[in-house]
């Protein structure tokens, strides 16, 4: 299978160049505004691939703060139109929906959305090319760990990464989509101000864009066995190692038998697997008498990592290279000292990672939820 998308991705990127078409600056004839009409259009976040993603918190991790609409021809037009709009521009539904509207021209389009980037665009967004916008990046994360003092005593508390820092700032985390679609002028509905109003029908089906977040969950849950006295060991590390400090902001996407499916070569180009992620270390629950409960070392944003191990029934297999694999480090006390492959992460994940520890052993089990239809269709494959 690996072969197979190594493959896929070098005669894509051979024949189109991984799905990138340069997308001039606005200017030239195709500037006018003439037949524009007013297009009312619906952006929604998609829910984690798990139905039971209820942690504290998930509702801001959808909330749209800002967003950026780009629309581009497809063809041989170089034509972009462009537009920002803040939380304040879009009427928020109470069903997740976000509703905003922007004068675009008719015709057969490729969409990119993206909100909260996390990072600066130019303030003339028409002026972006498609292979600009598929070459962002996102932000870079520092390592999140617990802050401790040059004794070993916890000083500070959580050391909070960027992605932790801008949803307690109310900033949100970055989500993206592209898709293709028709935009078409809507006969039986006038306009106002002289501008008719559109219809919008994209290539999956839908009128609503669905954004994908940039990112991916773990929470990390300890066990220990009940029968055990709660002074027989203690937990003194618990990390993920190797995590991603970046990705690309968009998907990359290659044709594969005649579907779209990620790009995973092309994805690990932004990879960089030297970050260090650990546990909360308030969230650990006191135990009662002799018996020790599950207890909670947090949630935690990652990128998307394509090296991996691949869990049953996953539907796409990760890249084999053990060297980039993030893994699970566990140090007891006692002076066992483990370490557990993480599976490949794709955005959107949500991977729940439990490690039970006995008094002769510590068995790491991992549970995925993985959904396949969050990701839009596409249909431009030679544009």
């Amino acid at each position: 299978m690996i072969a197979v998308l190594l493959l896929a991705g070098l005669a894509y990127f051979l024949s189109g160049c991984s799905n990138e078409v340069l997308i001039g600056e606005k200017g030239g004839k195709d500037d006018s505004d003439d037949g524009k009409v007013m297009l009312a259009m619906t952006v929604r976040a998609t829910p984690l691939s798990v139905s039971g993603d209820t942690d504290a918190g998930s509702e801001e991790e959808r909330a749209i703060r800002s967003l950026y609409v780009f629309v581009f021809n497809i063809g041989a037009s170089q034509y972009c139109e462009a537009e920002r709009f803040s939380v304040y521009d879009m009427a928020e539904g109470t069903d997740g929906k976000y509703t905003f509207k922007m004068e675009v021209t008719p015709g057969y389009k490729r969409f990119y959305l993206v909100a909260n980037p996390g990072i600066d665009l130019r303030s003339n967004l028409a002026s972006y090319t498609q292979a600009e916008l598929q070459d962002l990046r996102t932000m870079v994360l520092n390592d999140h760990e617990d802050d401790y003092s040059s004794d070993g005593e916890l000083s500070r508390g959580l050391k909070l990464d960027q992605l932790m820092t801008a949803l307690k700032d109310g900033r949100g985390i970055p989500m993206s989509m592209s898709v293709t679609g028709w935009i078409t002028l809507n006969k039986n509905k006038t306009g106002t101000e002289g501008t008719a109003q559109g219809n919008l029908m994209l290539d999956d089906g839908s009128d609503t864009f669905k954004l994908i977040r940039a990112v991916a969950k773990v929470r990390l849950i300890c066990r220990v066995k009940k029968e055990l006295p709660s002074n027989n060991f203690e937990l003194e590390t618990f990390e993920i190692l190797q995590a991603n400090r970046q990705t690309f902001l968009f998907p990359k996407y290659a044709v594969t038998n005649g579907k779209w499916v990620i790009d995973f070569p092309s994805m690990t180009e932004a990879a960089d697997l030297r970050r260090t992620v650990g546990y909360v270390y308030g969230k650990q629950e006191n135990h009662s008498g002799q018996e020790w409960l599950e207890f909670d070392r947090g949630t935690h944003y990652l990128y998307e990592n394509y090296f991996g191990p691949t869990l049953p029934d996953d539907a796409q297999e990760g890249l084999i290279d053990e060297t980039k694999y993030s893994h699970i480090h566990v140090v007891l006390d006692d002076g066992r000292d483990r370490t557990f492959a993480l599976p490949y992460l794709k955005r959107n994940d949500y991977l729940t990672v439990r490690i039970n520890m006995s008094a002769s052993d510590i068995i790491c089990d991992i549970q995925p939820w993985e959904k396949e239809d969050i990701y839009p269709d596409y249909t431009d494959t030679t544009n």
